[in-house]
């Protein structure tokens, strides 16, 4: 058995003299270098004139060529790539693969080769692979550790062209962007010979400690007020009171206040106070008195009036008559003892009507007076 384009020598022994057919060479041998698969015919004559012939077949194997198919000869730093060996039937590659595809990946620049067999017979390729330098890529945030909503800088610097983040799909070498988990952060360089390289940054998430607010009364009367105060952080605004981190509010009406709190790990939150109205602090109005100077219920009292200091009280008869109007009514020295100019007024009953511009107040009803 021999390899195409090879030739083997035939020998003959036996007889004196031989006759190789279909050449007509006079030898007891002969090179041959057939192309196919063939049988050989010798001829030999004894010194007594007899002949006799002997036979032998020659085996021809396709001889391969071995190339190497690769998508380039030039391959990034640090980067694969596939390579296929073709024209043979089996392969050793130089690091010892034994497959016709192989994937590699050089850091240096590299001489491949491989050695393609059909039986007997071989062929060997060769490729040669450049390693191109990797761009240089480092990034950077601003913070490793950031609140929940926080937002941060991420920055990338080098010899890059090109930079790519991800997760978000960003370009260009500054981002800013919000932290609602931990994240890593990668950034992707791409220099002018085409190749990538990267760099990560990871930002943590710090959960943050809950600012509790806390209104002292939750609920208050007209004109009182209440203490915002928290606990686990402190309200910058109020750094400049008397008293840090406290606040008086004086609210007419159910009232919610927001405002921006940092807890103890620094992180910025907005709080909500509510603070209501007590309604057990609503004017009391008493419907009737004895102005006979007893000492004993001897004016017109009102509980809770105080709470409403820009108040009018007007008091009319029944004919609808006013006799009696003044502002800012209270139970201590600005009060109606059923005197009109000095003098009681007689026994009956009168009308009152309270009103309180500021809160729109209005309050109607009737009083019985008894001398």
């Amino acid at each position: 058995t021999i390899c195409s384009g090879t030739s083997v020598l035939l020998m003959a022994s036996g007889a004196n003299s031989y006759t190789w057919t279909g050449s007509g060479i006079l030898s007891n041998s002969i090179a041959v270098s057939p192309t196919i698969s063939k049988t050989y015919t010798v001829i030999g004559k004894g010194t007594n004139g007899c002949v006799n012939s002997a036979t032998a077949s020659v085996n021809v194997v396709t001889q391969p060529t071995v190339s190497i198919s690769s998508p380039s000869t030039n391959v990034c730093f640090g980067y694969t790539m596939a390579v296929t060996a073709n024209g043979a039937s089996n392969y050793v590659w130089s690091n010892g693969a034994t497959t016709n595809s192989i994937i590699i990946q050089p850091f240096t620049s590299t001489v491949y080769n491989v050695i393609g067999r059909n039986g007997m017979c071989s062929d060997t390729a060769f490729l040669s692979i450049n390693v191109l330098p990797a761009p240089t890529v480092s990034s950077s945030a601003s913070t490793s550790l950031a609140c929940i909503g926080q937002s941060i800088t991420l920055n990338a610097t080098g010899n890059s062209n090109l930079y790519f983040w991800v997760p978000d799909s960003l370009y260009g070498p500054t981002q800013t962007v919000q932290i609602l988990t931990p994240t890593t952060y990668t950034v992707y360089g791409q220099g002018s010979n085409g190749c990538f390289f990267f760099s990560t940054s990871f930002v943590d998430v710090q959960a943050g400690n809950a600012v509790i607010p806390v209104a002292t009364p939750s609920a208050v009367c007209i004109g009182d007020s209440s203490i915002l105060s928290v606990v686990g952080g402190y309200v910058p605004s109020w750094n400049n009171n008397s008293v840090p981190n406290t606040q008086l509010v004086s609210p007419v009406v159910p009232t919610s206040y927001t405002y921006s709190a940092v807890d103890l790990n620094g992180c910025v939150s907005d709080i909500v106070f509510s603070v209501d109205i007590n309604s057990k602090c609503g004017l009391i109005i008493y419907n009737g008195f004895t102005p006979n100077g007893d000492g004993i219920n001897d004016f017109f009292a009102i509980d809770n009036i105080e709470k409403f200091p820009n108040n009018k009280v007007t008091i009319y008869n029944r004919w609808g008559n006013k006799i009696y109007s003044t502002s800012g009514y209270n139970n201590q020295n600005n009060n109606w003892d059923g005197k009109i100019n000095g003098k009681v007024v007689t026994s009956g009953t009168y009308f009152y009507i309270i009103e309180y511009s500021s809160e729109k107040l209005f309050k109607k009803g009737w009083i019985e007076l008894t001398n």
